[in-house]
């Protein structure tokens, strides 16, 4: 997979349906592309806060001070990171007692990639901050 430019925007139910199809050599690059690694989430969908890491990039212009109260939802365990991720975001997971990235950026060759590993269900994607996110994401990764 080779990226020349132009902005990409990863979100949850596509991770899922691509890896599925994708020969282990392509899951490998997916993996660069969105810049992580998480192949499973923990067993109980529940609500869990957000909290920022990097509140001060651009992406995160409308998200809450504090931290994000999601709906509920599932969280992914991220079990590898790449060197060009910048994780934005993170929440904990108490099944896997570590914290997990949840928002976050990355680059690909030219490419810019904005991920979420939120978004399982309408009241996420109905939520005002997970909708700011993904419209100052996709600004972000069309350099607008």
């Amino acid at each position: 997979m080779y990226v020349t430019g132009g902005g990409y925007h990863n979100y949850e139910a596509q991770e899922e349906l691509l890896r599925e199809k994708l020969s282990e050599s392509l899951n490998l690059e997916w993996d660069r592309l969105i810049g992580l690694e998480t192949y499973h989430h923990e067993r109980q969908q529940r609500t869990f806060k957000i909290e920022p890491i990097n509140r001060y990039h651009r992406v995160m212009d409308d998200f809450p001070e504090t931290a994000w109260v999601q709906p509920t939802d599932e969280l992914y365990i991220v079990t590898k990171t790449y060197d060009n991720l910048i994780p934005l975001a993170e929440a904990y997971g108490p099944e896997s007692d570590a914290w997990h990235p949840v928002l976050w950026l990355n680059t690909y060759g030219n490419a810019r990639v904005v991920g979420t590993a939120a978004g399982h269900n309408t009241d996420v994607m109905q939520d005002r901050v997970y909708i700011d996110f993904l419209v100052n994401g996709l600004k972000w990764a069309l350099d607008k």
